[in-house]
């Protein structure tokens, strides 16, 4: 049974990670914000290996059961167009924020610890930022809302103070012109990225 599941995690677990379930677009927005990932994967594709399908499962399934909180609604599968003068047609990109929070693109990911310290956010969590201000970008969004869920906080080694799941939530703010300049960034990548 244990080598029917793996099989399972190896084959599923994959295709999540991979993007085979939740795309249906050439391009996803995470494509843009990762191009040399994106680029590479085509190329060369490599498989996830199974450490690599599991936390993104976990991740997954914490995504999921925090959709279920009132107010945090799953936000669908989008997509938007990059028109270019020098192309027939428009370039199709899917993107899909983990959560609509009235309104406002929401992003969350799962970390196994160390949340950010204050004033550190930017540093730490420069690719999660990266993606919320590219939802920003195509939604037209100055605010966006991150939520960082770390599973063990709190490491001392003290058996008497144990580990603790903690959830940080951080309004974040755009301002026009860097969205502006996003949506450039973003659509001279997806013309890179189609050509190569």
């Amino acid at each position: 049974m244990r080598d029917r599941l793996t099989a399972l995690v190896r084959r599923h677990g994959a295709q999540f990670v991979a993007g085979d379930v939740d795309r249906d677009a050439t391009l996803h927005l995470s494509d843009l914000a990762k191009p040399r990932k994106a680029y590479w994967q085509r190329i060369l594709p490599i498989p996830p290996d199974d450490a690599e399908c599991l936390y993104f499962l976990a991740g997954r399934g914490h995504e999921d059961a925090f959709g279920r909180i009132p107010g945090l609604t799953r936000a669908e599968q989008k997509e938007f167009e990059i028109v270019a003068a020098d192309r027939a047609a428009a370039i199709v990109v899917s993107y899909r924020p983990d959560f609509d929070l009235f309104g406002i693109p929401g992003e969350m990911k799962t970390r196994r610890a160390n949340l950010a310290e204050p004033g550190n956010e930017l540093v730490v969590y420069e690719n999660y930022l990266i993606q919320l201000r590219g939802y920003c970008a195509v939604e037209n969004k100055t605010h966006g809302v991150l939520i960082v869920f770390s599973l063990l906080e709190g490491r001392s080694g003290d058996p008497k103070n144990p580990t603790h799941p903690e959830v940080a939530m951080y309004d974040v703010e755009f301002a026009p012109n860097e969205l502006e300049a996003e949506r450039t960034i973003l659509g001279e990548t997806a013309r890179l990225l189609t050509d190569a």
